[in-house]
Parts: structure tokens; sequence; C-alpha cells
């Protein structure tokens, strides 16, 4: 219980703009698809190819849970590494920021 209050308490602190906040929010979207894909959801994509299961509320629930899967897998698949790329290149500018203004005031 102790480790979960603690991700809670630093998931709280992390900046939004921030490397930890893109990792953070990286992290959860791959979270997401993986419950999403765990939960069995990637059978619901199945308006994709025109096959719809029978009754209505079927189609309805099918065509929503398949939505949702797809927007996490693109999420996944687009979004999560891109965010993984802006956290480290935003981390490395930081560093290098810091030690140009350490240089600078040393003198």
């Amino acid at each position: 219980m102790s480790w979960l209050r603690a991700c809670h308490k630093r998931v709280h602190e992390t900046k939004g703009w921030s490397p930890g906040g893109f990792a953070l929010r990286a992290g959860a979207i791959l979270v997401l698809y993986l419950v999403a894909h765990v939960a069995g959801l990637r059978e619901c994509t199945s308006f994709l190819s025109g096959t719809m299961p029978l009754g209505s509320f079927g189609q309805y629930l099918n065509g929503f849970l398949g939505i949702a899967y797809v927007l996490v897998y693109i999420g996944a698949v687009i979004v999560a590494p891109i965010l993984i790329v802006a956290a480290g290149v935003f981390f490395l500018l930081q560093r290098w920021v810091m030690r140009r203004r350490q240089e600078a005031a040393s003198p």
C-alpha cells in the first residue's frame, strides 16, 4: 500500500511540461493499451472490415469498444513513442542549459 501511495504522490508532484511528465503520460498510454489488449478488445475492431455482431446492442457496444481500442492503439503506436523521444530531448536540453548557466556564472 505504501508503494501505491508513493507512486500517487510522485505523479501529483510531477509537472506536466517536464521530461517526467512526458514520460508519465507515455507510460499511462501504454498501460491503457496493455489493459485494452489483455481485455480482448482487439476482436471488437471487426467493424473495420464490415462485419458486425448480431443484435442492436451488440453492434453499438462492439462499435464503441472497437473505436476505443483503435484510439488507444494509435496512442500507443504513435503518441507514446513521440512523448518518450520528446522527454529524452527535453531532459538533454535541460542539462545542457543548466551546464551553460553554471559555466557562465563560475568565472
